[in-house]
């Protein structure tokens, strides 16, 4: 798939997700998509699961929503940071709210990913760990990968800046792998627990998605320069 194309398509998808994501910023009640798609699915970790997202937007809705809020802000962001412009001012302004983005959807993340347990009836609880680990985890790895990116480009070390946004950018872009991937693990293993733990856990994917692109971009450059030489 030409590089352009593949843009195209993640920018498409992270725009999808946020739109689809505002409904919890639009209405008072939000559509819980969850309870619908796993309904037949039933079980004690099921109805577990069904009940995590309701759970949050009334007991835990300022976390929440900060959150998605800033979520929705760097999944829109992160595309044109990667657009070539000559309005570096620009440029360097939506950097700046998105790295904010990122800095306070953290901060709520992952205290909001801990909250998780609080709507997990206390004999179930053992089995949400891996899913509360792959929360918090993402919400420590992604700031950290961030202020990498934005220390970078403080040095002025515009090539590993970019390669550190394109990380940053692979996290954010977990809010959509995440839900894109739930349905089909759900469908292969029948299980809705199992499906979630899985689509969460799998957000290191994506940074091995974006280390391949950034070394194969780094290896062409490396070609190309040879062949001029």
């Amino acid at each position: 798939m030409p590089k352009r194309v593949a843009m195209r398509v993640m920018a498409l998808l992270a725009l999808a997700t946020a739109i689809f994501s505002a409904r919890y910023l639009v209405f008072a009640r939000p559509l819980f998509v969850l309870p619908i798609l796993l309904d037949t699915f039933a079980s004690d970790e099921g109805r577990a699961v069904l009940g995590v997202a309701p759970y949050l937007f009334d007991h835990r809705r300022v976390l929440l929503l900060t959150h998605i809020s800033c979520g929705i802000v760097a999944l829109i962001l992160g595309p044109l940071q990667f657009i070539g412009t000559k309005r570096q001012r620009a440029h360097r302004v939506l950097g700046r709210v998105y790295v904010s983005a990122v800095a306070i959807g953290s901060i709520s993340g992952l205290p909001l990913s801990l909250r998780i347990l609080d709507a997990i009836p206390p004999a179930l609880r053992t089995s949400f760990y891996a899913v509360v680990a792959g929360f918090a985890t993402l919400s420590i790895a992604w700031p950290i990968v961030t202020a990498i990116a934005f220390a970078k480009i403080r040095q002025r070390r515009f090539d590993e800046h970019r390669a550190w946004m394109i990380r940053s950018y692979a996290l954010t872009f977990g809010a959509v792998s995440v839900r894109f991937l739930a349905m089909p693990y759900l469908l292969l293993t029948r299980d809705p627990l199992l499906s979630i733990t899985l689509a969460i856990c799998g957000w290191p994917l994506n940074l091995i998605v974006a280390e391949w692109l950034i070394r194969r971009t780094a290896f062409r450059t490396v070609v190309a320069k040879a062949a001029a030489f």
